[in-house]
């Protein structure tokens, strides 16, 4: 019996002695990235970058462009509806969204808030005597 406990403990002995040198060579293998893998990742990131970040570009162009139209519309809309209640142009756009005093026919609001200008914030959409649309 104690020539098998003698023959477990040195086998459980070389076990652990053996797990701890792979542990050590492991950690001393992982400790962390070289100096070439670190600007490896670097040049990778910049050249995606640089090569993805133009066509991202003209998607701002775009979209405003896309959301001037849908402004134009929006609000030709509500000015063609604004003339079948009250058989005239409205004189202002805020006419679409509140009720002009003293008209009586108003149904609307035609426009719940009246759009922005996407191109710059201090131009605004205003409507012409023949309910055309213009910007100042």
């Amino acid at each position: 019996m104690a020539k098998y406990a003698t023959r477990m403990f040195c086998h459980f002995y070389f076990e652990v002695k053996n797990l701890n040198r792979n542990i050590k060579l492991f950690y001393k293998r992982n400790q962390g990235f070289s100096l070439w893998e670190v600007i490896l990742i670097f040049a990778l990131s910049g050249m995606i970058a640089f090569l993805a970040i133009p066509s991202f570009l003209p998607a701002a162009d775009r979209v405003k462009s896309e959301a001037h139209q849908a402004n134009l519309l929006q609000i030709e809309r509500a000015v063609q509806l604004y003339y079948l209640d009250m058989g005239k142009y409205p004189e202002r756009i805020e006419a679409l969204a509140t009720r002009p005093q003293g008209e009586e026919k108003w149904q609307g609001p035609y426009l719940w808030e009246i759009p922005v200008y996407p191109y710059d914030a201090e131009k605004k959409y205003i409507i012409t005597t023949k309910g055309k649309i213009a910007i100042r």
